[in-house]
């Protein structure tokens, strides 16, 4: 499975878009941003690149911002 992580400027904005997709039946898991991908608020949502798009519409919807990182295979 190829993962996807949305990364976030604060971890309130990772937290409200977890609990959307959740409460739409999107699997997500909650993880300590990778060093390497950014030195944002800490957090990052990881998910099936699958539902990228899915998690861009959603962030969209509540405003918030979010840089989309896809990890290579």
């Amino acid at each position: 499975m190829r993962y996807a992580y949305a990364l976030f400027k604060t971890a309130t904005d990772g937290m409200i878009l977890h609990r959307r997709l959740r409460s739409l039946g999107l699997r997500d898991d909650i993880c300590p941003t990778p060093r390497h991908l950014a030195d944002s608020c800490g957090i990052s949502l990881r998910f099936d690149v699958l539902q990228a798009e899915a998690v861009m519409t959603e962030a969209a919807r509540l405003g918030i911002p979010i840089d989309l990182v896809v990890q290579q295979p």
